[in-house]
């Protein structure tokens, strides 16, 4: 797992960061995955 701030664009919003993120990038057929763990 990494911390770091991820521009989530996926949501259609250009303004969007998740900031101190725990995620794991995942790569699926040659796409990269981000997979954000649920909080609490």
């Amino acid at each position: 797992m990494a911390i770091a701030d991820y521009h989530y664009t996926e949501c259609g919003l250009d303004n969007v960061i998740i900031r101190n993120a725990n995620f794991v990038s995942e790569d699926h057929d040659g796409e990269p995955v981000v997979c954000i763990q649920s909080v609490g």
